[in-house]
């Protein structure tokens, strides 16, 4: 176990079996405007960091990760930072531990988007953390279908958009789910070991890294789904 101490003073107790809170889950707990929520869910709770910055803002949170270790580590976590009245934990895969007529102001998942080729993917945390499935898809189309029935009316689902995820194709599928899709906010990032060792895979699907120097870049949205009245 590792403890490590994040912006706003969170105290976040890491496992080397579950995934962490990196760059990338700062910038998107940082983006989410969490202005007359009272209500949410963290889907893909891993650690917790998610769960622990909106139960910092008062917000009620429901913490889902289909990890036993995940759910238990967001359990310490909330304790160790005093948030344990505002954070029900439970373990399962996404949607399913909801009750039909549980609805939130705010939902926030960051799903495996890696895409995996045929072949590479596997059991345990880490293929769990990243694939995504062959084009990436898998688990991401799963949330934006499934948000429309777990948020009240004008309510949002908030996941960060990767640069090898078609966006076309992301408001398709929010648009059949009764979503209205808003890119935020996007950043530039250094290529991650993950996506710096799928490149050749990733370009095969039609996507492009941007550049700079010379160097490979990817791009990060946040992006809203805002439920349609």
């Amino acid at each position: 176990m590792k403890i490590v101490v994040l912006d706003d003073d969170l105290i976040v107790v890491q496992s080397p079996r579950v995934h962490i809170a990196d760059v990338y889950s700062e910038y998107l707990a940082n983006t989410i405007d969490v202005n007359g929520a009272s209500a949410a869910c963290d889907l893909t709770a891993g650690s917790g960091y998610q769960t622990l910055k909106l139960a910092r803002c008062g917000l009620r949170v429901v913490a889902i990760d289909v990890l036993p270790e995940a759910v238990e580590l967001t359990r310490v976590n909330a304790a160790t930072n005093g948030l344990a009245n505002l954070v029900e934990t439970r373990l399962g895969n996404l949607y399913e531990v909801l009750h039909a007529e549980e609805r939130f102001d705010l939902v926030v998942a960051w799903p495996p988007v890696m895409p995996t080729p045929q072949g590479q993917n596997s059991d345990g945390w880490w293929s769990l953390a990243n694939n995504g499935g062959l084009d990436g898809r898998l688990v991401f189309d799963k949330v934006i279908a499934g948000a429309t029935a777990h948020l009240l009316p004008g309510g949002s689902l908030w996941m960060p958009h990767p640069w090898f995820l078609s966006e076309s194709e992301t408001r398709r599928v929010a648009d059949a789910a009764g979503l209205d899709l808003v890119l935020v906010d996007s950043r530039r990032f250094p290529m991650g070991t993950v996506s710096g060792s799928r490149l050749a895979y990733i370009r095969s699907l039609g996507f492009e890294p941007e550049r700079e120097d010379g160097r490979p870049l990817q791009r990060l949205t946040i992006v809203r789904f805002r439920r349609r009245p």
